[in-house]
């Protein structure tokens, strides 16, 4: 049977492709505080930015093999995946040898291929997951290379022994994947304490063949310091501020709404919409950063059409028109001027319903609450204020 006619048939059976993804270190090297699976890469961590390119891929099942620690972070993040046919949270081993065991062990038996990618790789592309497990339904292996650019030696630490001929030298990413019964075959085959830096290697010590599949230079990991610096020159390409404020009066008879979230109080905020002061906030921080008139002009208040209107479904219309102006949502701060009610319980639920409305990670919303210490219309409880900066990213320059 040919090549291609192993593909067509192996096609033809609809496999189930499965991707391992290792995220259990503790990225002592990144000098990081934190799991840099975790690191926010525009509007979305590492971990996320590799689980959407999965997503599009042909891997239809997800085991992310976690650091203990990270686990609850990551489980938020895989409830947000509902593509997948699965998606499981599991916990790694002290190496990347026994991560990858754990990670097979938790495989389902109904697995035909596995792809296992280091998770501090955000850069890999569907293409590049793709070809892999072509090669791998064909070959059973398929393992990302790409030739040294710079002449390899063999030293003894000190001096050089040996110069080693660069044309036949590879430098191995990830994913590496394989056929499932084969690698895991050979990862029973090593000792628990054994450490291998990649799967090929294993692979090739369980008596199988591993294939060269090309890779692409840009599909680094993240690792060192330096790393982490120059994505500021990926994800800088221009920056914008822009800051919102709003005030309206408080009265009898009407809902308080802020941030999109009923506030129990016997007060409400007077408005031709609904009045949400933080909301309108916010609205104006966008339109002044995308160079867009206020919302006074995008909402006036002599159109019935905004009578009593959701400002959170407004919201939505300004995100999309600065999305078609070509920017993009990096942060935003917001402040709540109230002498009352107390606020502080709710913070939680407004910046949650902010930033998905926004559809940016909430861990880029802040929300603080003050008075103002009884001055004026909001210390004497005649009032709410609110005001917002927001961080836009010019992301299309032909717009």
């Amino acid at each position: 049977m040919s090549k291609k006619e192993k593909q067509m048939k192996f096609e033809a059976a609809a496999p189930q492709v499965t991707g391992i993804i290792l995220c259990a270190g503790t990225s002592s090297r990144a000098n990081l505080t934190y799991n840099k699976i975790l690191h926010m890469l525009g509007t979305k961590t590492v971990i996320e930015t590799v689980l959407d390119t999965f997503a599009n891929s042909k891997a239809s099942c997800i085991v992310l093999v976690a650091n203990p620690k990270d686990i609850p972070d990551l489980k938020n993040i895989a409830a947000e995946y509902k593509q997948f046919k699965s998606i499981v949270v599991i916990e790694g081993g002290k190496t990347r040898t026994q991560s990858v065991k754990n990670g097979l062990n938790a495989t389902t038996s109904a697995t035909d291929i596995v792809a296992i990618h280091d998770g501090a790789r955000p850069f890999i592309t569907k293409e590049l997951i793709d070809n892999s497990i072509n090669s791998a339904v064909i070959n059973g292996s398929g393992v990302l290379a790409i030739p040294a650019i710079d002449t390899p030696v063999q030293t003894n630490g000190e001096k050089i022994l040996q110069t080693l001929n660069r044309e036949t030298i590879f430098n191995t990413q990830t994913p590496q994947t394989f056929a499932f019964a084969q690698i895991k075959q050979a990862y029973k085959k090593i000792p628990d304490d054994a450490v291998y830096t990649d799967d090929a290697s294993v692979f090739a010590l369980g008596g199988f063949t591993p294939y060269i599949v090309k890779g692409c230079s840009s599909n680094k990991k993240l690792t060192t310091p330096y790393d982490f610096l120059s994505l500021y020159n990926t994800y800088s390409k221009d920056f914008r501020i822009g800051c919102g404020f709003d005030v309206h009066k408080l009265v009898k008879n009407r809902p308080l709404i802020l941030g999109g979230v009923k506030v129990p109080f016997s007060l409400g905020l007077l408005g031709h919409s609904d009045a949400d002061v933080l909301t309108h906030a916010v609205m104006d921080a966008l339109l002044s950063g995308s160079n867009l008139p206020d919302i006074g002009n995008q909402f006036p208040d002599f159109d019935n059409k905004y009578k009593n209107a959701d400002s959170i479904n407004l919201l939505k219309i300004i995100c999309q028109k600065i999305k078609n102006k070509g920017f993009s949502v990096r942060n935003i701060s917001c402040i709540i001027m109230a002498q009352q009610p107390k606020l502080s319980g709710l913070v939680e639920e407004m910046a949650e319903t902010l930033a998905k409305t926004i559809s940016i990670n909430k861990k880029l919303v802040t929300i603080s609450c003050t008075t103002t210490e009884k001055l004026g219309i909001v210390g004497k409880g005649r009032g709410i204020a609110a005001s917002c900066s927001a961080l836009l990213s010019f992301d299309d320059f032909n717009k």
